[in-house]
């Protein structure tokens, strides 16, 4: 360690949690504030003063937020309990530890710790998050019953709480956040109820529903997402195969990636229609999506 190295975790250290003594407290959360979430694992080894701050987290991802700092990471999962994450920043994967059941896994230290049972024990499902909170809709439950309940979990409170049921109980869809809405679209429903009571068959949804969290309230949206018809195969077989829709909101605008048409595709959300604006990569139908 050099002299000046030395200098600055002897003041950390020293100057009762003042972090960077020369400029004070309150710049020196600003500064860290400004810093990419990959750093901190490097930046926590400076001294006990940042250690403490960075491990702790509330002050400072409260501080990130109302200085509007937002850094988006995809998370995916290609196999059980197997995790990684993309930093679109800086443009590498980050392997996660195994995820338990249950857990949340906390980016500052690397670690998977506790989480809230929700209400409901789901697979399948959509979800979707909006600053800190986030909201699960749809799927099925442990016996494979198509849901139609939904939750929302408050990450500052560390609270699930359940909110109004879909319109439609829905598996295998998806869901995205556009103007400060919840949208669940697409996926598999229950079937239709025969004369004598008796479901058929599970049926593909092309509808989807929107929740606003100011009126508390579901909207039913028909035909967001126009199925895709395959010549001599059931509609059902089809899409209990393949993967949910594909779909990402990009500067609150939703695109959608049609994998059996090779094509990209933009939404209007005022006409209700979609958009070509591009192929995809050929590789993008070896698996169904």
């Amino acid at each position: 360690m050099d002299d000046k190295a030395k200098d600055l975790k002897d003041s950390g250290d020293s100057a009762n949690n003042s972090l960077i003594l020369e400029i004070g407290r309150d710049l020196s959360m600003e500064c860290l504030a400004c810093c990419a979430r990959v750093d901190y694992g490097k930046i926590l080894m400076v001294n006990r003063s940042f250690k403490s701050v960075i491990l702790r987290g509330d002050e400072l991802y409260k501080l990130r937020r109302k200085l509007g700092i937002i850094e988006y990471w995809v998370y995916f999962s290609c196999n059980h309990a197997e995790w990684e994450a993309f930093d679109t920043i800086g443009h590498q994967y980050q392997g996660l530890p195994p995820i338990p059941a249950s857990e949340c896994f906390n980016v500052v230290t690397d670690s998977w710790v506790d989480g809230v049972t929700p209400n409901s024990l789901r697979y399948l499902f959509a979800s979707g998050s909006l600053g800190e909170i986030a909201i699960v809709a749809g799927g099925c439950d442990s016996e494979g019953k198509i849901l139609g309940s939904a939750e929302m979990y408050d990450s500052n409170k560390g609270m699930w709480r359940a909110l109004p049921s879909l319109n439609t109980p829905r598996k295998s869809c998806s869901g995205v956040v556009m103007d400060e809405r919840f949208y669940a679209i697409g996926g598999i429903g229950l079937g239709e109820k025969s004369v004598d009571g008796e479901v058929g068959n599970p049926k593909v949804l092309t509808s989807g529903e929107v929740f606003d969290m100011k009126t508390n309230l579901w909207v039913e949206i028909p035909n967001i997402l126009p199925g895709h018809i395959v010549e001599g195969v059931d509609e059902y077989a089809h899409a209990s195969t393949k993967s949910p829709p594909l779909l990402a909101v990009v500067r609150n605008e939703l695109y959608a990636a049609y994998h059996e048409e090779m094509l990209l595709k933009k939404y209007n959300m005022s006409m209700n229609v979609w958009t070509t604006i591009g192929r995809l990569p050929e590789n993008a139908s070896l698996t169904n999506g």
